[in-house]
């Protein structure tokens, strides 16, 4: 059976989701073309164990596991050049450590939304180098 491909976000009408191509780039060149392909699975793999971990501990309003999973989320955000990630998981991590568990609610959906276009931008690129 064939995957069904992932639609791509509309970037345009939202640019803020977008890649940052210079970080991405040099992120790959860093792996190496031996590693680039094993990196950016293994990006995919980390954005959804986290995916899972974010929505788990939201529904729980665990502010500990939130507040862990969003730091990881911030990190690899700058990592792989996605600003927007990096900047809502940061203020989901700064909200968690508060626990005001509203707030962190309101943040968390818009965490998730952003975390689901920038797995299926990474999903794109992975598709784009030949390795789905």
């Amino acid at each position: 059976m064939t995957p069904i491909a992932t639609p791509l976000p509309p970037v345009s009408a939202q640019p803020r989701l977008a890649l940052d191509g210079s970080v991405w780039d040099a992120m790959l060149e860093a792996a190496g073309p031996q590693d680039a392909v094993w990196l950016v699975r293994q990006i995919v793999a980390d954005l959804n164990w986290m995916r899972d971990g974010l929505t788990a501990a939201l529904a729980q309003g665990d502010a500990t596991t939130l507040r862990r999973v969003s730091h990881a989320l911030a990190g690899l955000g700058g990592t792989i050049g996605a600003p927007h990630l990096h900047k809502v998981a940061q203020r989901l991590s700064d909200t968690a450590r508060q626990e005001d568990l509203a707030i962190v609610a309101t943040i968390g959906v818009e965490m998730q939304d952003t975390l689901a276009c920038v797995l299926a931008l990474v999903e794109h690129r992975l598709s784009a180098m030949g390795a789905a």
